[in-house]
């Protein structure tokens, strides 16, 4: 990940509550020793995240419609959940 990547990253991990953030950093990494280390664990993901096998692995398991919706996100921009929905309304359901 780049620099600025990294920090946006950080910064919206700092932006979950505890029990959200815990169960996404549970689900990527497993159990977490309490107490828990924010710092340390924002680390560990952001290492698993930047990882190229992980990622290979993720967008190996997106399907067709997954990928145009990610594609459409990003070329919208942060799109509304409402505007994504309405450009793919026929497609699905």
């Amino acid at each position: 990940m780049m620099i600025k990547n990294i920090e946006l990253w950080e910064h919206a991990l700092a932006l979950l509550n505890d029990e959200v953030y815990l169960d996404l950093v549970r689900n990527f990494l497993g159990k977490v020793p309490t107490p828990f280390h924010k710092p340390l664990l924002n680390k560990r993901m952001t290492n698993l995240f930047s990882s190229e096998e992980f990622i290979e692995r993720i967008e190996q398991s997106l399907s067709p419609i997954d990928r145009k919706i990610l594609t459409s996100a990003f070329l919208l921009e942060s799109p509304t959940q409402n505007e994504l929905c309405s450009l793919f309304e026929k497609e699905v359901d």
